[in-house]
């Protein structure tokens, strides 16, 4: 019996717009009213996830963010964080600086990216490939909105940048480039690491946190705490790093739009997202709706 409803943002709750689409949010309220709990599981930063939510007036929601870096309460207070130590961004960063990428690292409050200009261009890449109904015009004017909102500083050397920074609270790196498979294009260069986990949001990114902020981790902590059995969650992804939570629940389901190996790994395939593939499954599988 499904209790808790896991959806990942980006490919999957967001629609063609990169918005929550209202037949998502509807289904999601109704979904709470019946008892059911919700989480939002995603690799964004707490500040980008929430205002989505705050935009369809979706609340008690708790949020797995960062890829599992981050945990947060229905209310926003942080309940985790997990930190990648300095040592193993600048391994990250020195074993893959000489290909052609940009980095971005996210840290417990802070963004930090380079060369601005190339970031829109490859967001815009990204966007297009998770949204197949957005236009390149739409993508690029969603592309520049984000950077300028959500990474709000460029750092011109980034290598002295990792070196001077004194804070220890980096949670995740974000490396973009115009390879194809990115991940399988970087990973082999990074497999002497320990204590990283690697995924990926897009074909043309890889999306680095330490080996324990993962969100199939997360969200069995969160279920735990909750005193759900893994068994009775759905969670719902499109993309590698949806895999780790759609491997360990009792209920995965993969976007219509999700990549071919996601939906090798769920039981269900649902619509793609810029159809509501949440709000079908949520109907379907969880409000036994025909």
């Amino acid at each position: 019996m499904i209790q808790l409803i896991a959806t990942d943002m980006d490919g999957t709750l967001l629609g063609s717009e990169a918005k929550i689409t209202d037949d998502n949010a509807r289904a999601i309220r109704y979904a709470q009213a019946e008892g059911f709990k919700v989480v939002v599981a995603t690799g964004r930063e707490y500040a980008s996830a929430s205002e989505l939510l705050a935009e369809k007036k979706l609340e008690n929601i708790q949020m797995i963010c960062l890829n599992g870096a981050q945990t947060r309460s229905e209310k926003g207070e942080l309940i985790e964080e997990i930190v990648l130590p300095s040592k193993e961004i600048l391994a990250v960063y020195n074993a893959i600086k000489n290909e052609k990428v940009i980095f971005q690292v996210y840290t417990s409050d802070d963004v930090f990216g380079e060369k601005r200009e190339e970031t829109i261009s490859l967001l815009t890449e990204y966007f297009l490939s998770i949204n197949e109904e957005m236009t390149k015009d739409g993508a690029e004017k969603l592309s520049t909105k984000f950077t300028d909102a959500h990474i709000p500083h460029f750092v011109d050397d980034f290598q002295e940048f990792l070196n001077t920074y004194t804070e220890n609270s980096f949670l995740k790196i974000i490396v973009s480039g115009y390879h194809a498979d990115m991940i399988g294009y970087l990973s082999p260069k990074l497999a002497h690491i320990e204590n990283i986990a690697i995924s990926a949001s897009g074909g043309n990114n890889i999306e680095i946190t330490h080996i324990n902020a993962q969100k199939g981790i997360a969200l069995t902590n969160l279920a735990d705490n909750l005193g759900i059995d893994i068994a009775n969650v759905m969670a719902l992804g499109d993309n590698l790093n949806d895999i780790s939570m759609l491997s360990i629940v009792g209920h995965s389901v993969a976007m219509g739009n999700g990549v071919q190996e996601v939906k090798n790994r769920a039981l269900y395939t649902t619509k793609p997202n810029y159809e509501s593939g949440v709000a079908h499954a949520i109907d379907k599988y969880v409000l036994n709706k025909k």
